[in-house]
């Protein structure tokens, strides 16, 4: 009686994990759909932390309970890496370059939260502003 419960309960996780697979491999493919048309692939993207979270926690279950099920779940993960990378944004920062090419535009983007606009303080705001005006000229932007 006892090994039944086990084994049913194993299938059904097994079940529910084939499940979490594939919904996670049609989210892989949302950035690459148009989502006018596939728009449940597009929703499931926004499910893509979840699902891949999901599917770890199921690929560490079946490599401690049985190991060749955890094969699948772990294809899986691989397949989502490139999907992972555009989520998380593994993005070292590269070192800024100072000194400006010949022939090139420089354009500056910041958020300056109001240039102090909330600030209370106007002393302190003006020193943040300083600060702020002083990073911008030494970007040496065009723009």
């Amino acid at each position: 009686m006892k090994a039944t419960i086990k084994k049913t309960f194993l299938g059904i996780l097994f079940f529910f994990n084939i499940i979490c697979i594939i919904l996670l491999l049609l989210s892989d493919l949302a950035p690459w759909v148009n989502a006018a048309i596939y728009w449940p692939i597009a929703l499931l993207g926004i499910l893509f932390p979840l699902l891949f979270i999901a599917t770890l926690i199921y690929f560490v279950f079946w490599l401690l309970v049985k190991p060749k099920r955890s094969i699948i779940s772990f294809v899986s993960l691989l397949c989502s890496i490139p999907a992972l990378y555009s989520t998380v944004a593994f993005n070292y920062p590269a070192k800024f370059i100072q000194t400006k090419q010949p022939g090139t535009i420089r354009v500056v983007s910041w958020n300056v939260a109001l240039m102090s606009y909330t600030e209370t303080d106007s002393l302190i705001a003006i020193k943040n502003n300083a600060v702020i005006f002083k990073k911008l000229r030494e970007t040496d932007a065009d723009v």
